[in-house]
């Protein structure tokens, strides 16, 4: 397989190119039989297309996450699709911390809508995971979870207010 020229010999790689080709807006293409071949393997073409159509088809505003909705990369990054590596590449570095669309989509260039849909991409993958939005409270050492001081008092005023609203 050779590719403007170009020879394609790993299988992974043809496949990449094909779905290279197939994100272009524009252009044409062909398929021809090239003259002395040395090499061939078998590139089932159904999972290629279907894997592209499945990741490029367009994403209903009710799966869309909220705009402000932060994600982090998960903890074992598993491989990253290849038809999702050129967003991946630019998306990635921001991921690292937490980030999201509202945040990321003026640092990128893109719209809020697209960002959206690839984190919703991204998500729907396993490579991304909602980041952890409570607030880190220290807990004094050897106080076990209901005893800490802080704890204890605003359970108190809680109470005291409760008591008094409902004349208790």
């Amino acid at each position: 397989m050779t590719i403007g020229g170009h020879p394609v010999t790993l299988r992974d790689h043809a496949a990449d190119r094909i779905r290279q080709l197939l994100g272009h807006t524009q252009g044409t293409f062909t398929f021809q039989a090239a003259e002395g071949t040395q090499r061939t393997f078998l590139l089932p073409l159904h999972p290629v297309l279907h894997q592209f159509a499945q990741l490029n088809a367009s994403v209903p505003d009710s799966e869309l996450p909220h705009p402000e909705t932060r994600f982090t990369l998960v903890a074992a990054q598993p491989e990253v699709p290849a038809a999702l590596h050129g967003t991946w590449e630019a998306l990635a570095p921001l991921l690292r911390g937490a980030t999201s669309a509202s945040e990321a989509a003026p640092l990128l260039g893109w719209t809020v809508r697209e960002t959206q849909a690839t984190l919703y991409r991204y998500r729907s993958t396993g490579l991304i995971e909602l980041a952890s939005t409570a607030p880190v409270v220290p807990v004094p050492a050897g106080a076990a979870d209901g005893d800490a001081p802080a704890t204890q008092s605003v359970l108190r005023r809680f109470i005291h207010r409760l008591r008094t609203w409902g004349g208790a």
